[in-house]
């Protein structure tokens, strides 16, 4: 009919079949793909035909034939591009067709191929310093790694400590790559030994001895964390963490002699001490850096008039709040006077503590909220929604009460 908007062409947020009420990875164009990694992305993410991107693109309006193949290709974020294929059974056999080692290890259940990590680990190590002090050196990597992931998921509260705070696919591959650098530094400290032309022993000794291991192994870590993809703050702060533990190894050697351990563990030990408050702090930064974004998005759409954003981001603070230990610290960094600058969303709200109670302490939301969350989500999903709302907001509500004054 006359008069009406154009159909104009979208893309939703699912691309997998799944139910339209559970939002799924999205879309992403091309050229917004960011990083080293981004032409692996592209490569491993199945494109939306041209025709489609190009009327994405135009928003409605008329898209010229030769415009077609010009426009950014749009990616399904939830979709991997695979050359899997479902056989038959009456097929000639192929080379592709067989299933290769990489892919075969990837769908291994991850607990079993953690283990085949950590053993090969364990087994490269006890063949160069026996099995106690493999054992030691496992258990220093593992507890290190195991540290840092607790502390900076769950802050120093030992109560909210659990397994599921641990990386354990990243603590297997830790445990994979520093068996490995125990010939590496057997090696280092023999051909050190050999070529040291005074007499073995004294500060000097000492000193130099674990400045070329520490040394040594500060570049092994720094090599293996690139063939790992890790980010170059990681790896430089990996390697200068060897050559900050140079000086306690060398000040800790004579008691080392003393209880007969050797050279290479002594290092590895202040290495991983270092290692252990380096990156439990890295991650810790990081972590509440990402929650303080995430609740400087939330809280302004808390403000808005818009009832399905405001209860969409009062579910999002709700399991945050419940979820995550950082929330709480973050809230009062964010709503403090004189923290941070007042954020504003793109409605203009200004999100300062005063609007963000008075949002959060009105009663009168409460039946709305329970309505759009039976009228938005299927039964299961809104069950746990609901219980959600009944055992948090009440929480956060007395948590804003008792903090009043700190606010002001």
């Amino acid at each position: 009919a006359r008069g009406l908007l154009p159909l104009v062409p979208v893309c939703g947020s699912d691309a997998t079949g799944r139910s339209p009420t559970v939002p799924g990875m999205g879309f992403i164009w091309e050229d917004k793909l960011t990083g080293k990694y981004r032409k692996r992305y592209k490569k491993r993410h199945v494109a939306l035909p041209p025709t489609v991107s190009a009327l994405v693109a135009a928003k409605g309006a008329p898209v010229a034939p030769d415009r077609l193949a010009s426009a950014p290709a749009i990616l399904s974020m939830g979709k991997i591009n695979s050359r899997s294929i479902n056989l038959i059974g009456d097929e000639a056999e192929n080379d592709w067709a067989r299933i290769p080692p990489a892919r075969a290890i990837r769908y291994l259940n991850p607990g079993l191929v953690n283990f085949i990590y950590a053993a090969t680990g364990f087994v490269v190590a006890e063949r160069f310093v026996g099995p106690f002090y493999a054992l030691l050196w496992m258990f220093i990597t593992a507890f290190r790694n195991s540290i840092a992931d607790l502390v900076a998921g769950r802050g120093t509260r030992l109560s909210e400590w659990n397994l599921h705070s641990i990386n354990t696919d990243n603590v297997a591959r830790s445990l994979f790559w520093t068996g490995f650098s125990v010939p590496l530094l057997g090696f280092i400290k023999a051909r050190f030994d050999l070529a040291w032309p005074l007499p073995a022993q004294g500060v000097l000794f000492e000193a130099t001895k674990f400045l070329f291991i520490s040394f040594s192994n500060g570049l092994y870590l720094a090599s293996h964390n690139t063939l790992r993809g890790f980010d170059r703050k990681v790896v430089k702060a990996n390697f200068f963490r060897s050559i900050l533990a140079w000086p306690l190894a060398t000040a800790t050697a004579p008691l080392g002699a003393l209880l007969g351990i050797p050279s290479i563990v002594q290092a590895k030990i202040w290495s991983d001490f270092v290692a252990g408050i380096i990156e439990g702090r890295s991650k810790y930064k990081k972590i509440v850096a990402l929650r303080r974004r995430d609740l400087q998005e939330i809280i302004p759409q808390i403000l808005t008039d818009d009832q399905e954003d405001r209860f969409t981001a009062m579910l999002d603070l709700l399991y945050l709040f419940r979820e995550e230990p950082r929330t709480e610290n973050s809230l009062k960094h964010i709503l403090l006077p004189g923290k941070t600058e007042p954020d504003t969303s793109k409605e203009g709200v200004v999100c300062n503590y005063q609007e963000f109670c008075g949002a959060i302490m009105d009663d009168e939301i409460d039946r709305p909220l329970v309505d759009f969350i039976l009228g938005r989500y299927l039964p299961e999903m809104a069950t746990e929604l609901m219980d959600l709302v009944a055992a948090t907001l009440p929480g956060l509500r007395d948590w804003l009460s008792a903090n009043a004054k700190s606010f002001r």
